[in-house]
């Protein structure tokens, strides 16, 4: 007889991204594993008329189950309210209807043997359940839940801090995340379990592949290709990118063309740095993850210049595609691309990552992904834990 599982997580399907791609792909494998009868659950909100009429967004239809990749979906809904916007954009805190959504729904998972869950918010649900029925749980912390939401926030702070202790084992994305957890508290079953990548997917195109993905994106095969890829946020970064630009054509002796793959915010201010810097600069936005290969296959180098990071996926996926990277010495970036491509965010940042580049572009450097990057051996790493802490 197999052991009961809820795998509980937070995010938005309608927009699949960064964090919820990462752990979608974990829970692919897991249940390729077949050891385990899992449930899968999403906690997804809906604001109310109010603030969707501040953020600008629409309502969404509250779907109660989807189907992702062949995976079943228990989609569990959350209310947002004006008063929930006020406490958490003016006040900092947590909103109230979270609060009490998490503390109503620890009572779904109390005929589970195991709970595993991601970051502190569904953390929180987790605890409850174990406070409430012993049930015992493991929580896997990406990046900002650690780095910066607890920093700045005191009641993230104490939940953080006893979810980890309670929990039978917490998973971090990256050594340097379960390094920076020290702050926190040096308590707790503490392991790194990295992301991985779908290797048959993310992989380096014959010659022939690549002129026909520079084609497919209209992208020149006469000059070299650089980019970003990622959400233009300040947490990114990327507002400096245009003077990196800037100092790769001034550096480089070659034509060079410069792309921003992503969307945010920020767009309008990057495109008035770029006029600043005198340059041009190409957006793609709206990129499917199962086209991603292809834009990766396409650039000669990926710029990631992060304030903070946990394991981002860009790092593993460009790698895995045979496509080289410069970063901030920020998260576990260099424990993916290698100390020698991450540079310290001071005063010298924007000529030592510059200067990086165009030896890149003129050596033409070949990459490896380093083995570890595997969602397959995750999946056995993970499932090994979970057998022991059920035993």
């Amino acid at each position: 007889m197999k052991f009961k599982m809820a795998i509980i997580f937070s995010g938005d399907y309608h927009e699949p991204r960064g964090i919820f791609n990462a752990v979608m792909n974990r829970i692919k494998y897991l249940v390729a594993l077949d050891l385990y009868d899992i449930d899968i659950y999403l906690v997804s909100s809906q604001s109310s008329w109010l603030v969707r009429k501040l953020r600008h967004t629409v309502r969404r239809k509250k779907e109660k189950i989807v189907w992702i990749d062949g995976l079943k979906i228990n989609i569990l809904w959350k209310s947002f309210t004006l008063v929930d916007y006020i406490l958490q954009i003016y006040l900092n805190k947590r909103s109230l209807s979270e609060r009490i959504f998490y503390k109503k729904i620890g009572g779904l998972l109390k005929d589970y043997d195991l709970v595993s869950s991601h970051s502190t918010s569904v953390g929180s649900i987790a605890l409850n359940a174990h406070t409430k029925y012993n049930i015992p749980y493991a929580v896997t912390w990406h990046g900002s839940d650690i780095h910066t939401l607890p920093k700045n926030n005191k009641e993230i702070f104490d939940v953080t801090k006893k979810i980890i202790e309670n929990a039978a084992m917490n998973f971090f994305v990256s050594q340097k995340l379960l390094q920076d957890s020290s702050y926190i508290t040096l308590k707790g079953h503490k392991t790194v379990l990295y992301n991985g990548v779908d290797k048959k997917l993310f992989r380096q195109f014959s010659l022939e592949e690549k002129y026909s993905a520079l084609e497919e994106f209209n992208i020149s095969n006469q000059c070299k290709n650089v980019a970003f890829v990622g959400n233009f946020f300040d947490i990114k970064n990327v507002l400096c990118l245009p003077e990196i630009f800037r100092k790769i054509c001034d550096k480089y002796n070659g034509a060079v063309s410069f792309y921003f793959v992503g969307s945010g915010k920020l767009e309008s201010r990057i495109k008035e740095k770029c006029q600043e810097n005198y340059l041009e600069v190409h957006f793609i936005h709206d990129v499917l993850p199962k086209n991603m290969p292809t834009l990766y296959n396409c650039m000669d180098l990926i710029i990631l210049p992060s304030k903070n990071e946990g394991l981002p996926l860009v790092c593993v996926e460009a790698l895995a595609c045979g496509t080289p990277m410069v970063g901030s010495r920020v998260g576990g970036i260099s424990e993916v691309i290698g100390v020698e491509n991450t540079f310290e965010l001071d005063g010298k940042f924007i000529e030592n990552i510059s200067t990086r580049c165009v030896q890149i572009l003129n050596e033409n450097v070949i990459v490896n992904l380093p083995e570890q990057f595997d969602w397959g051996k995750t999946a056995k790493m993970e499932s090994e834990i979970f057998r022991n802490i059920l035993n």
